[in-house]
C-alpha cells in the first residue's frame, strides 16, 4: 500500500504513535486485572474492567484511524464495526457495574477486539 502511495508514509509512521500507546495502555490494563485476580488491588470490579476496555477502546480508534489515514478514505461500514465494537466494550462496563464477575464482564472486550478482525476477513477487506 505505501509503494503505491508514497505520500501515506507519514500518516503510517507517526499514525503507529498513538497505536503503540495504546498497546501499552491495554498491557497495563491487563496487568490492573492480573492484579485484581490475585487479590492485590483495591479497585471495584467496574474500575479494573474499565482500566482495561478504555485502553482497547483507545487501540481501536487508533487502528482505525490509521487504516483510514492510509486508505485516504472512509467507508461507513468500518464506521459501524468500530460502533459495534466501542458497544461491546461499553456493555463489559456496564456489566461490570451491575456486579457481574470479572470474567464475564471482560468476554465482550474479548469479542470487541475479535469484531474489526473478522469485519475485516469476511467481507472485501480480507481478499
Amino acid at each position: 500500500m505505501l509503494h503505491a502511495r508514497p505520500s501515506r508514509g507519514f500518516v503510517f509512521g507517526y499514525g503507529m504513535v498513538p497505536l503503540l500507546l495504546a498497546t501499552a495502555a491495554a498491557g497495563a490494563g491487563v496487568h490492573v486485572v492480573g492484579l485484581y485476580l490475585e487479590h492485590h488491588s483495591e479497585l471495584s470490579t467496574a474500575v479494573t474492567v474499565l482500566a482495561i476496555a478504555f485502553a482497547v477502546a483507545l487501540f481501536l480508534v487508533a487502528l482505525d484511524g490509521v487504516r483510514g489515514g492510509l486508505e485516504g478514505f472512509y467507508r461507513p461500514a468500518r464506521a459501524v464495526v468500530l460502533a459495534m465494537a466501542l458497544g461491546l466494550l461499553t456493555l463489559s462496563v456496564v456489566l461490570a457495574a451491575i456486579g457481574a464477575g470479572i470474567l464475564v464482564s471482560l468476554v465482550p472486550v474479548v469479542v470487541a477486539v475479535a469484531v474489526p478482525v473478522l469485519a475485516h476477513e469476511f467481507t472485501d477487506g480480507g481478499e
